[in-house]
């Protein structure tokens, strides 16, 4: 069985790859499968006031599986900053976004929450700021 950290790492990478790719269908079953049951995923924004938006798991995969579905879209790590305390973690994991043909990347970060439970980690969290709050991001993140 691989380590604390190790299955952490594992999680954060199948997040990106399982929802990156050309324009198409995701493997929806294996992302539902990085989370807890009543996990969250929430956009926030600080831009004209700010909002949170946040999503069940199913909720998070109907709003964004027609745009996956015609625009190819590719998510990578940069960097991330990982914590663990006893049966709970952290991950600050800095990213850039490629979307469709452009040549442009976007960057940003995702804060991700994880628990242990019978020694296997899921996500229980994750909430990123909107495009528009990118150029607030802290160096020590890239």
């Amino acid at each position: 069985m691989l380590d604390d950290k190790s299955q952490i790492l594992n999680l954060i990478k199948s997040f990106y790859e399982l929802i990156s790719g050309n324009a198409g269908q995701r493997d929806w079953q294996s992302f539902r499968n990085l989370f807890y049951t009543g996990a969250i995923i929430i956009q926030t924004g600080a831009v004209q006031g700010a909002y949170m938006d946040p999503k069940s798991v199913e909720e998070y995969i109907a709003a964004v599986s027609p745009y996956f579905e015609s625009v190819s879209f590719y998510e990578r790590e940069i960097k991330n900053q990982i914590h663990i305390f006893n049966h709970l973690g952290q991950a600050w994991s800095s990213y850039y976004v490629k979307k469709g043909n452009s040549s442009d990347s976007i960057k940003g970060v995702n804060s991700f929450q994880f628990c242990c439970k019978n020694k296997v980690w899921k996500i229980l969290s994750v909430c990123w700021p909107n495009d528009e709050d990118a150029d607030q991001l802290s160096a020590e993140y890239f």
